[in-house]
């Protein structure tokens, strides 16, 4: 449940992603996004 809820949380986060983000955004979303990391991509 926490997963899902967490899902939908960052679900446009992920979606959002472009060539302007550093590597420190995309490190602290994968960090944030912990084990659902993958499923947000």
């Amino acid at each position: 449940e926490q997963r899902v809820t967490l899902l939908v949380a960052m679900h446009l986060r992920g979606a959002g992603y472009d060539d302007s983000w550093t590597d420190a955004a995309v490190r602290r979303l994968a960090l944030e996004a912990d084990d659902a990391f993958e499923d947000l991509l």
